[in-house]
């Protein structure tokens, strides 16, 4: 009877207190496993998408293609050609001359530079031709002194300029002089008239060559300020005529400087009225300090595209470098993740084995009372 008891009362408590607990702590721990396995395939879907969003980025400007160098046949087709514009420039006649002045110079306008003398330019003859003698003289430019070739009056001429330059009455000459240009190529032009202009007189100075002259926009501004400067023509005029021709050099520009030329000419429309001799040098001050400003200007707004364009890059490249960076972690995170998945679905299906057991085994304790409840009643 006591066995009997003892035997009842161990299966009560094997099958409602410990079995029954163990069920219940294998539950939760099911759920927790079950619950974690969720969160971390959740995590897991995070850290791939993370993975997948690309780098963000913020608009470059677009940089200038570099465009195909083309070679104009124009100019390669002038390197072949003879000078031109071959022309006399005569010297300021203001005081008497001896035998060994001269009264001008020959030049011309080639790509090529001119022969140096005495194979730049050749007399052959020409109305007046007696009344000169080729030789050679220094002349400066604003850049370079070159040797050219010069006249210098004969004895007859020399006579009647002096003369003139002792009375007070002016004398204007012409004279034609048929001259041959030479590059230094050997580039030779045609025997072509050269007809130029020798004011003579105490008062009067000698005008540039006439006929075949033709002038750049820098000697045509030059000309215009010397002409408002002194309109008598007097020396003055030459000396201011030669100070405007060095102005582009002096402010940092090329004589041909079109962009230069321009706000040079139009610097001298707005301010003409008001420019005088004892003036004119604050002007020209005034003229380089606004080209200079100006190319200042220029140079700090393409230097500021170039640095905004830059910045972008290096933002762009900065952001993109964060993004490997950040994507390495997220497929690191993503990796645990599917871990933390796996091992949580395999303590899952574990305990879930466990509770099956119990489940059996409460199964089993059931037949076992209702197989004993049959066996008493046969018994009574």
């Amino acid at each position: 009877m006591q066995e009997a008891e003892y035997t009842g009362w161990g299966r009560w408590l094997q099958s409602k207190f410990v079995l029954g607990t163990a069920r219940k702590i294998y539950l939760v721990i099911a759920s927790l496993s079950l619950l974690v396995a969720i969160l971390a395939a959740a995590a897991a879907l995070l850290f791939q998408v993370l993975a997948l969003t690309p780098a963000p980025s913020v608009t470059v400007p677009e940089a200038r293609t570099p465009q195909p160098v083309a070679m104009d046949v124009s100019t390669v087709s002038r390197s072949l050609q003879p000078p031109t514009n071959v022309r006399f420039v005569p010297t300021p006649i203001t005081g008497p001359l001896d035998q060994n002045d001269v009264v001008g110079y020959f030049d011309a306008d080639t790509p090529n530079g001119l022969a140096a003398f005495p194979d730049d330019f050749d007399i052959f003859g020409g109305p007046d031709a007696n009344q000169f003698e080729r030789v050679s003289v220094n002349v400066r430019f604003p850049t370079r002194t070159v040797v050219r070739a010069a006249l210098k009056p004969s004895a007859a001429l020399l006579t009647t300029i002096n003369q003139a330059l002792s009375g007070s009455a002016s004398l204007q000459r012409s004279f034609t002089l048929n001259v041959v240009a030479r590059d230094r190529f050997n580039n030779t032009t045609q025997s072509t008239p050269v007809t130029f202009s020798l004011a003579l007189g105490a008062s009067s100075a000698a005008p540039q060559g006439q006929g075949t002259v033709q002038m750049s926009d820098l000697q045509v501004l030059a000309r215009a300020i010397a002409l408002h400067l002194d309109p008598a023509k007097t020396p003055t005029y030459f000396d201011q005529y030669r100070r405007a021709l060095r102005v582009p050099s002096e402010c940092g520009a090329s004589n041909d400087d079109s962009d230069f030329i321009r706000g040079f000419r139009a610097a001298y429309d707005n301010l003409q009225s008001q420019l005088t001799t004892s003036n004119i040098d604050a002007f020209y001050a005034g003229v380089c300090a606004a080209w200079k400003e100006g190319a200042s200007r220029e140079a700090s707004a393409q230097q500021a595209a170039d640095a905004e364009r830059q910045s972008a890059l290096n933002k762009n490249a900065e952001a993109f470098a964060k993004n490997v960076v950040g994507k390495i972690g997220f497929n690191a995170g993503k990796s645990e993740a599917l871990y933390v998945v796996v091992s949580a679905i395999s303590a899952f299906l574990f305990i879930s084995l466990f509770l099956a057991f119990l489940a059996i085994e409460n199964h089993s304790d059931a037949l076992r009372r209702a197989v004993e409840a049959l066996a008493d009643r046969k018994k009574d």
